[in-house]
């Protein structure tokens, strides 16, 4: 799988919480519709995104990632947990960008 460095990104009115990097074998972005995506998620054959609704359901994936032996860096969640704390669980369209 092809890795590059992994670090915070904007992207347009979203936020890309980590990309595909030396230490992520994960992409998770806010998607503009709502919600948080894992886009090309190798948890799921097609390599589809996966969409979750909550911050709370998105650390549970991402820890599903990790028991999978995947990378995923610390960073994603500890912001998802800032977030709750600020803005709460349910991530609506264009709302907790830390941009």
């Amino acid at each position: 799988m092809p890795i590059v460095t992994t670090h915070w990104h904007n992207v347009g009115d979203g936020v890309s919480y980590c990309r595909f990097g030396t230490n992520s074998h994960v992409y998770v972005a806010g998607s503009l519709f709502g919600g948080i995506d894992c886009l090309a998620c190798i948890l799921h054959s097609e390599g589809m995104t996966a969409t979750f609704q909550t911050r709370t359901e998105m650390i549970a994936h991402l820890e599903e990632h990790r028991n999978a032996g995947h990378s995923v860096e610390e960073h994603p969640f500890n912001r998802l947990r800032e977030e709750i704390e600020e803005y709460g669980d349910l991530m609506e369209y264009n709302k907790g960008n830390p941009a």
